[in-house]
């Protein structure tokens, strides 16, 4: 559990030799850092941040799997729709990612103050926040399907 942490600039050295690496437990050195070092929020700001994510997180979850519903509802067949679906399912996975992530975080690691993860939850939210980028990607796919029917007059056929 050691890992390589840029630890101290040395004036004294040449601007390319100015930093040393040293081999320390992540816990014992944030512990060793002052505590202005460590996070500038106090905990009631740390609090207020990580709750203020959650009504857009649930707001967003509920419009998207409200969109997803209608669109299996109507069973009909398009790339419009089958785009809308996988766009749907991917913002609910990164809404619930974004709404869970600061609690996710090793506890022991973290300077948040009620995480209570370890390092396979802090591995699934990063997995889970690369998979969100797929939002993006799905958006690109609905705004280049326009192009091609509203300014190209490209058929479904």
């Amino acid at each position: 559990q050691y890992s390589v942490i840029i630890h101290a600039i040395d004036p004294s050295l040449s601007s390319s030799t100015s930093i040393k690496a040293k081999m320390v437990a992540s816990d014992e050195y944030i512990a060793s850092l002052p505590e202005s070092d460590v996070s500038s929020l106090s905990d009631l700001q740390e609090k207020i941040i990580s709750l203020a994510m959650l009504p857009s997180a649930f707001l967003s979850v509920f419009g998207s799997s409200v969109v997803a519903h209608l669109v299996v509802k109507e069973k009909k067949n398009s790339p419009y729709r089958r785009i809308l679906f996988a766009l749907s399912i991917c913002d609910i996975i990164a809404s619930i990612n974004i709404a869970l992530a600061p609690y996710l975080v090793p506890a022991d690691e973290s300077q948040w103050i009620w995480s209570v993860g370890n390092s396979g939850t802090c591995n699934m939210v990063g997995a889970l926040q690369q998979f969100s980028f797929s939002t993006q990607l799905y958006s690109g796919m609905l705004g280049l399907y326009f192009l091609l029917t509203v300014q190209y007059q490209w058929k479904q056929e």
